[in-house]
């Protein structure tokens, strides 16, 4: 394997795409850990990157101890926030003075920043993998580590893709999780010289152990003691997701678990809305890009679906953990699974709609030509990356699903069926189709296990019942799912009054072609740093428990809720200082239909609420109306689960509006179906605190 180009770019503080042949593709990372010479040296060198965090530089560094500095896991991670104590790799940033950061958050740079981000991090793990590659001998399977490096790309997460044989007869929601290989606290890995022995080793994938004081460059020690007070302590120490206390502070992974699944359907709802149908607007771009209001509608974006994600996974129980805070986010290391997620949608998108991108469609404008610091293509001050630099995926090194086609008719067609494998299923609550190949066993994997597997993988297959369903528009028959548990046996969610006999594991709707049904919508916008951090709004179907903000996620007639991901005063950032001033407003939706199917008097099956609270007649407006009008009720809770008073959230500027428009099913001229104009029905939310305010 010769030297990569990667190599020497990295040495003068550069990024640079991996070689594009062969044209790797990014893999989701149940699929990536499939290969054990992949998966062993990249667990190798993601360890070896974390181990550099702890270099403490000399008065003379050698360039090798300043390259495996500047480009460790802690300073390329330090990036999205803290510790903004000085310029990355000393470089001009154009910024006036070192501690302004460079966070695009909220700017139509949103998703073109985050590339090359991603690749910068793609970049310093794969030229570790082939360092550490190069030290096996011949006899330990030195040819096969080789080929996996040569073919590596950083995997990323799809939070939806199954990863249980659940029996979505009785429990749909049980296909997902947290990937075994991102929740395993420890794993085994083989080392050159020792191959024939498996080490057991910190899974540098599920936390990243923060350097101790006098481990690291002074200069670039992160500054723990800016910690928000009701950020737990132990943040000093490790990465945590979804703290269970302020006291314990640990991880908790089975509620993450219950969380995911319960928003399993609301949230791939959001991701189908915001693939389909936003080639309808001129502003395209602006409204797919970022959370930022101010565009025609409130509507789902790329980001506003990306801060649900850091909200769900950093969100805790009287404290929050780093995925939650701008400042930290970056040192998890789930943020560069979840983040290469983002970018693989934006070129899922990309592929869907070739003319929309930065800042629109007719004309890319000056915005296209924004630096994106830090991230230098070249050895001059001004050689950087920009978003027309990084609109070709291809030319960035990675291949997507699908969407690698020989024209642009081809590559829409190959696109749209792969979404329709993966996500449609998900927005209406079917079995999974059988070409999903997903979930993936792992019960073979050697990290995970400790032991050469002594089988092949297996392969699954899931079966499920039917139901029938009658909107108003559309009669059909559907998968049915009878009542399923959504917490675990130790945890009581108390039940709340009138309509919270909620099953969120019901099937709402099948597919026909052809045919017509109308979607319901939250439109919701708020001040983006009203509460001096990150916050949530959850969204419910009748009375709500507040005595348990910390149990919304998962309360039975919760339907959703929108992660305002939003930096406190702990992190200093030029971009987020503006936005301050400028008071700024997030925008985002919550879908509502899913749930509403549920109380439909023709819901024959057993799942849902009991029959007596089935009172809708359809989906139409006439029937829908008066239900929201009675039942639709908000709460907003910071992420550390501290509930907001209603005078807090009128003070937030919260807007909560209801909206509807007709979807055409998938058919030959619209094959991933397509969205009509929407409808405001300004009196379901009019006179509520947070409602529709004119």
């Amino acid at each position: 394997m010769s030297v990569p180009k990667t190599i020497d770019a990295q040495r003068n503080g550069i990024v640079r795409a991996l070689d594009p042949q062969p044209q790797a593709y990014r893999l989701e990372i149940d699929e990536f850990v499939q290969d054990k010479f992949r998966l062993n040296v990249f667990l190798l060198a993601l360890e070896a990157l974390q181990n550099n965090s702890v270099l403490k530089l000399g008065p003379n560094p050698s360039e090798k101890e300043l390259q495996d500095y500047w480009w460790s896991f802690y300073s390329i991670a330090g990036i999205h926030g803290w510790p903004n104590t000085e310029e990355w790799n000393h470089k001009h940033t154009g910024a006036q003075k070192p501690l302004e950061g460079y966070c695009t958050h909220g700017k139509r740079t949103f998703p073109t920043w985050h590339r090359p981000y991603v690749m910068m991090m793609e970049q310093a793990v794969f030229n570790k993998m082939y360092e550490i590659a190069n030290s096996f001998r011949d006899s330990e399977r030195k040819k096969e580590y080789q080929e996996a490096v040569r073919k590596f790309r950083l995997p990323y997460w799809d939070p939806w893709m199954p990863r249980n044989v659940a029996d979505v007869t009785r429990n749909w929601e049980g296909l997902f999780g947290v990937p075994a290989i991102l929740r395993a606290q420890e794993v085994f890995v083989r080392r050159p010289g020792s191959y024939w022995n498996l080490d057991r080793i910190d899974n540098p994938l599920y936390r990243y152990q923060v350097p101790k004081i006098g481990e690291t460059s002074e200069k670039a020690r992160v500054p723990w003691e800016n910690l928000r007070a009701d950020m737990p302590r132990a943040l000093s120490q490790r990465t945590i997701r979804v703290p269970s206390s302020r006291t314990t502070a640990q991880s908790n992974d089975l509620v993450l678990d219950y969380e995911l699944r319960s928003q399993a359907v609301a949230e791939n709802s959001k991701l189908w809305q915001l693939l389909v149908h936003l080639a309808e607007y001129e502003e395209g771009w602006d409204k797919f890009s970022n959370d930022k209001d101010g565009k025609r509608d409130a509507e789902v974006s790329l980001e506003s679906w990306h801060d649900n994600f850091h909200n769900l996974l950093g969100g805790g129980r009287g404290s929050s953990g780093n995925m939650a805070s701008t400042a930290i986010a970056g040192f998890d290391p789930i943020f560069w699974l979840h983040h290469c997620n983002i970018d693989r949608i934006l070129a899922l998108f990309q592929a869907l709609h070739p003319d929309i991108f930065v800042p629109g469609k007719a004309d890319k404008g000056p915005v296209a030509t924004t630096p994106l610091h830090p991230f230098f293509k070249g050895s001059g001050n001004n050689d950087v990356w920009n978003s027309l630099d990084a609109q070709d995926w291809k030319q960035c090194g990675f291949a997507v699903p699908a969407a690698e086609g020989k024209n642009q008719e081809q590559v829409h067609r190959e696109v749209t069926e792969y979404l329709k494998v993966s996500y449609f299923w998900l927005s209406t609550k079917e079995a999974p189709p059988s070409d999903l190949n997903f979930p993936k066993d792992m019960d073979h994997v050697e990290a995970l296990i400790g032991a050469e597997p002594k089988r092949p993988p297996k392969t699954f297959e899931i079966k499920v019942a039917t139901g029938k369903m009658d909107s108003g528009l559309v009669k059909r028959t559907l998968a049915l799912n009878p009542t399923a548990k959504l917490v675990p046996d130790q945890q009581v969610i108390t039940a709340a009054e009138d309509l919270t006999a909620i099953d969120k594991t019901a099937f709402p709707r099948g597919t026909l072609a052809d045919q017509k049904e109308r979607t319901w919508n939250v439109h919701l916008t708020v001040r983006k740093f009203a509460f001096n951090g990150s916050f949530n709004i959850d969204v419910f179907f009748g009375a709500v428990n507040d005595r348990d903000p910390a149990g919304f996620m998962l309360s039975d007639n919760q339907i959703g809720f929108s992660g305002v991901f939003a930096s406190g005063d702990e992190n200093e950032c030029e971009n987020c200082d503006h936005q301050k001033v400028e008071d700024v407003r997030y925008a985002d939706v919550v879908p509502l239909t899913t749930m509403l199917v549920n109380y439909l008097k023709s819901n024959d099956w057993a799942a849902g609420p009991p029959k007596e609270l089935r009172q809708l007649e359809s989906l139409e407006p006439e029937h829908v109306v008066p239900f929201l009008k009675k039942n639709l009720e908000w709460r907003i809770t910071t992420v550390e689960s501290t509930p907001k008073s209603a005078e807090e959230v009128a003070a937030a500027g919260l807007e909560v509006k209801v909206m509807d428009r007709m979807y055409t099913m998938p058919s030959t001229e619209h094959p991933l179906g397509s969205f009509g104009p929407t409808i405001l029905h300004t009196e379901i939310t009019a006179g509520k605190v947070g409602g529709f305010s004119g």
